[in-house]
């Protein structure tokens, strides 16, 4: 019998070559796949940022436009100060009107550049809107030329009143419309900025499913891009609340009510010079960050509530407004004044809105009318 060893299998070059290669190409797909996802993530966001910034800068000059529109249009400004010029026949008034024209012109013109430039659903709206606020415009210069003319020559108020009179309702329904397509369109925006991020997200998890190898580089970029978009979010959201609080101030300010709001802690945030003059507080009262207890405690002090312990008056009216419960009442000043207070909380109770106006009739007390028991929540 013959011997002959046995032979060991021999592993061929070509196959260390195969084994080898996919090794390689697997280490070169992971690692690519570690550069590409973080990469391909903040470029995403980075587009998502960019789109925001293009949407947000358009929404806070058209916002910007409008309330200068509003200021300078309604009450208080041009249209106001025209029908007081033509009965008072005032040189004065006649200058604030040159000058609210000369401000609106400016707006106007601002805003319908931004309107032709942007692309939105609603641009045939603010063409309108734009066009029939210019009209009635045109409509007020021409008749301006009448009215000099009347203050010249001292004709009656009334007859020149007859003449120059003008339907303003198309500039009133077109400012309207402009406020209107604004909230819209940054609504619209908001939810098109949701979806897009809820559509990264998505995209990104599923992928990270298929490729298990990458999972806790994936649980990184989910955590990365969750934290970025949050952030995005929130910050989207602040922007929008100053803008309308901006717009809030810039309109409240020219009512001829006073006006106050309080934020979730009942400090003021915001508030006109009328809700200071009707009520008579002191100028050291009107800083942002105020409680609503000090302005309480001043009335107490005065006697605007009445005899009783100071602090037992100010902890029972804290104690409702905490409740953010909707009222209505007139109260009586000690100097014989009626003041109708109208107080609305805001959604989620995160704040409450006050107005306060003159009744301009002195009754002998005060008569509540409030769903709240107890003494009133308002200032």
């Amino acid at each position: 019998m013959s011997f002959r060893p046995i032979s060991r299998p021999q592993i061929s070059s070509r196959r260390v070559r195969f084994v080898s290669a996919m090794v390689i190409a697997v280490l070169l797909v992971l690692t690519a796949a570690a550069i590409i996802i973080p990469y391909s993530a903040n470029s995403y966001i980075d587009t998502i940022a960019q789109k925001w910034r293009v949407q947000s800068t358009y929404l806070e000059r058209k916002g910007a436009y409008v309330a200068e529109i509003y200021r300078h249009l309604g009450f208080g400004g041009f249209i106001h100060d025209f029908k007081n010029y033509v009965m008072r026949q005032e040189p004065a008034l006649r200058e604030k009107i040159g000058h609210n024209l000369n401000a609106l012109e400016t707006a106007l013109d601002g805003l319908e550049k931004i309107i032709e430039d942007g692309e939105t659903k609603n641009k045939a709206q603010d063409r309108k809107a734009l066009a029939d606020i210019r009209r009635t415009i045109d409509s007020y210069i021409h008749n301006l030329e009448i009215a000099d003319e009347a203050a010249r020559l001292k004709w009656p108020p009334t007859q020149t009143d007859a003449i120059v009179r003008v339907d303003d309702t198309p500039a009133i329904e077109g400012i309207e419309t402009l406020r209107r397509t604004w909230r819209e369109h940054e609504d619209e925006a908001q939810l098109n900025f949701e979806a897009i991020v809820s559509d990264a997200t998505t995209r990104i998890s599923l992928f990270l499913v298929f490729v298990p190898f990458l999972a806790l580089s994936g649980f990184a970029v989910i955590w990365f891009v969750r934290r970025l978009t949050r952030e995005i979010v929130q910050r989207q959201r602040a922007e929008t609340e100053v803008r309308r609080g901006e717009i809030l101030v810039n309109s409240i300010g020219h009512l001829g009510n006073g006006v106050s709001v309080f934020d979730r802690d009942l400090k003021l945030v915001a508030f006109n010079k009328s809700f200071f003059d009707l009520l008579e507080l002191p100028e050291n009262l009107a800083t942002p960050g105020r409680s609503l207890a000090d302005f309480f405690r001043y009335n107490a002090e005065r006697g605007e509530y009445g005899e009783g312990d100071i602090e037992d008056q100010v902890r029972e009216r804290m104690e409702l407004a905490y409740q953010f419960q909707p009222h209505k009442l007139e109260r009586t000043r000690p100097d014989g004044t009626v003041i109708e207070i109208h107080g609305i909380p805001l959604p989620d109770k995160s704040g409450l809105v006050t107005t306060y106006t003159d009744a301009g009739r002195p009754r002998p007390h005060w008569r509540r009318r409030s769903v709240n028991c107890g003494p009133p929540s308002t200032v």
